[in-house]
């Protein structure tokens, strides 16, 4: 079975995106701030990018949200 040219660059970035999650998963539970901050934005954006590829309003509405409240999280600790 041969894959489409969405999916040569598609099935790498779902596997990424799936080891960021882990890794900000972990970041969080061990407070390693702002590093799980970071990384948890990058989650986002990066299933995103799937979401959009995949074409999943669903999916891409929860990055989209949970990217504000990373960077609304992010500007208001940086502000106090």
């Amino acid at each position: 079975m041969k894959l489409s040219h969405l999916s040569d660059w598609l099935i790498p970035l779902e596997v990424f995106a799936t080891g960021l999650i882990i890794l900000g998963v972990a970041l969080n539970a061990y407070n390693v701030y702002p590093l799980n901050i970071i990384v948890g934005l990058a989650t986002c954006i990066t299933w995103g990018v799937i979401s959009l590829a995949w074409r999943k309003v669903s999916l891409l509405t929860v990055q989209v949200i949970c990217g504000i409240m990373y960077i609304v999280g992010w500007l208001h600790v940086w502000r106090m």
